[in-house]
């Protein structure tokens, strides 16, 4: 990084959602939000900030996770989604500073001082 420069991760988040659509996209893993803090120090990081995101997509996740014969977004739930987000996304932006679940995590860190 730059002097005073900050690093923007996206990961995904529980664990326990890990299945079949983790895999048709690619995602080895999912991270719990210690493990994330713990490999951000590991790598001479400190976390200015780690914020979980996406409450909405845990149900649909799973649910194509678990349920689905082809694991894959599909246009239809898709639409679904961006439905029910124009509702959810007010809720969500009101609560997020205290939400401590979501389908991700972002975590915004700096070099260690």
């Amino acid at each position: 990084l730059r002097p005073g420069g900050v690093v923007v991760v996206l990961v995904p988040a529980h664990p326990r959602l890990f299945g079949a659509l983790d895999r048709a996209y690619g995602h080895e893993r999912r991270y719990t939000r210690e493990r994330l803090t713990r490999l951000a120090a590991d790598a001479g990081l400190e976390v200015v900030g780690l914020t979980s995101f996406n409450a909405l997509g845990i149900l649909g996740w799973w649910t194509k996770t678990r349920f689905s014969p082809h694991p894959r977004l599909d246009p239809a739930s898709l639409r679904w989604y961006e439905r029910l987000l124009h509702l959810w996304r007010p809720v969500e932006d009101r609560i997020r500073p205290r939400l401590r679940v979501g389908l991700s995590l972002v975590l915004v860190a700096r070099p260690a001082r």
